[in-house]
């Protein structure tokens, strides 16, 4: 996480601290938000809200450490993306990714600088499973083992999937 959790903890939110909720909110906010339209969903604040109030709602049944919130919140976001496309009897529409979302990343490749517009254009070739998997393993930085808990998978498919979608990545660049 980009800011300190220290004196912050989930029992604080379990008692209704309205500070512990403030900054749990400024942690998650903006990665959540920038996950779920990379993911599909037509109304990324929407799913932010709703994912807020699932973790108000459920926080209570939450047995975990202030750091396993984060995995748990992108979970339930995930959840909730795919909620919207099934209420609308659809898949999730691709978002382009030529925002400016990619600004604040330095992006490397065997030391060479790599063109942020063509990245935007080869990541959108993908599946969105393999831009999900991607999303979560190199951008938000989780561990393979949280990405597929928060994926719902095995680690095993999600590494061979992250494989499989960096190959892709390769051909396409």
């Amino acid at each position: 996480m980009a800011q300190s959790t220290e004196g912050f903890s989930v029992a604080m939110l379990q008692n209704h601290h309205t500070k512990a909720w403030e900054h749990l909110y400024d942690l998650l906010s903006c990665d959540l938000r920038s996950f779920v339209q990379r993911i599909g969903a037509t109304s990324p604040d929407d799913i932010v809200s709703e994912t807020m109030l699932n973790i108000v709602r459920d926080i209570n049944s939450f047995h975990g450490t202030w750091e396993e919130l984060r995995p748990w919140a992108f979970r339930i976001a995930r959840h909730r993306v795919i909620d919207a496309a099934r209420l609308h009897k659809r898949r999730p529409e691709q978002v382009p990714l030529a925002d400016t979302s990619l600004e604040s990343f330095s992006v490397h490749s065997d030391g060479n600088n790599v063109d942020l517009s063509g990245l935007a254009h080869a990541f959108e070739q993908l599946t969105q499973e393999q831009r999900e998997v991607l999303w979560l393993r190199y951008v938000l930085d989780f561990s393979l083992a949280t990405t597929s808990e928060i994926m719902g998978s095995t680690p095993d498919a999600v590494a061979s999937m992250a494989h499989r979608a960096l190959g892709r990545l390769r051909q396409i660049l």
